[in-house]
């Protein structure tokens, strides 16, 4: 996997993982690190199909190549797999066609999906902080050959879901800041609190103080199924 990433920076922007248990995050290109749905699908169903490798999706957007293997897994299956990748992105990158075609589904994917999910996070983000008196904050083509959706216009000209380069680069920090502030916000709630906040426990005044000191929910969070 190692040597698959340092062949191909402009797709696989991190291997990460414990024992057999490997995530590897597909982006865009090695600059915005962009999550690349569309090329994490392709991977997965092409491996299936012609390889019969078996590989999931994970991560927020799908993005993530997820290896799970059984404990039978023998080295020669991890040859066999490395195999299979190697190939399908020796493949993708040597075929400007087929760069065309998910640089396209990726647009489309960023504009039906990526960023509607995206704003649903910060909007959420913005109604946990609210609750502490906090705000949300707002947080080149690729060298195999393929151009980059969010670098350049080149492979998704006239799509609608066309996504900008500032798009790109707010998409991967937005939700470690997000993520940050939030946790930032609850790590200071806790450190305030105290047992004199609430009223013993069992009392049937408890949600009713706690509501009038200004201590229960003041919103709800939006969770998508």
């Amino acid at each position: 996997m190692g040597r698959d990433r340092a062949l191909y920076p402009e797709v696989i922007g991190d291997v990460r993982g414990r024992g057999l248990f490997i995530g590897i995050d597909i982006v865009t290109d090695a600059a915005s690190k962009a999550y690349a749905p569309a090329m994490a699908r392709w991977l997965k169903e092409s491996a299936k199909e012609r390889f019969k490798v078996l590989l999931s999706t994970d991560g927020p957007f799908d993005q993530v190549i997820k290896i799970k293997p059984p404990m039978v897994f023998s080295e020669p299956n991890a040859d066999a797999l490395a195999a299979a990748l190697g190939a399908l992105l020796s493949e993708h990158a040597a075929s400007p066609e087929l760069c065309a075609l998910v640089a396209a589904e990726e647009a489309r994917l960023y504009a039906e999906r990526t960023a509607p999910l995206l704003a649903l996070y910060e909007e959420n983000a913005a109604r946990i902080l609210a609750l502490g008196g906090g705000a949300a904050a707002t947080g080149a083509g690729g060298a195999d050959g393929c151009e980059s959706p969010v670098s350049t216009a080149g492979a998704t000209a006239g799509s609608a879901g066309a996504v900008s380069s500032a798009a790109a680069a707010q998409l991967v920090g937005k939700r470690k800041s997000l993520l940050r502030r939030v946790l930032s916000w609850a790590s200071a709630r806790s450190s305030e609190s105290s047992a004199s906040d609430w009223e013993p426990e069992g009392s049937a005044a408890a949600p009713a103080s706690a509501a009038a000191a200004g201590k229960g929910p003041a919103a709800t969070v939006a969770v998508r199924a």
